[in-house]
């Protein structure tokens, strides 16, 4: 098991990098512990491989660069400042 999901806070929340989900990845405390998106039920091992895939769907949508900043890794930008239009753009990406 990638340990770079143990240095993660517990409160830790992003919108979530699969296409077309709107839905937030939270760090979930478990044995062993992972990154998951309760709306579309994708899990990641490492942090890494979260920040893998953010940088991917960055790239394929830019749009959706406006709710990830990156500080030694993925963040999430603060909820007020996401563009009202966000979710109608991620929900006409395909499945």
């Amino acid at each position: 098991m990638n340990t770079s999901a143990q240095t993660v806070s517990p409160d830790f929340q992003i919108r979530c990098p699969t296409s077309h989900c709107t839905g937030w990845v939270c760090y979930i405390e478990d044995e062993p512990p992972f990154f998951g998106c309760g709306e579309c039920g994708d899990e990641w091992y490492s942090k890494a491989d979260l920040d893998a895939d953010i940088a991917r769907i960055i790239e394929k949508y830019p749009y959706r660069r406006a709710v990830y900043r990156w500080k030694n890794g993925w963040q999430s930008m603060p909820f007020e400042q996401e563009p009202a239009d966000y979710r109608d753009l991620v929900e006409t990406e395909p499945f």
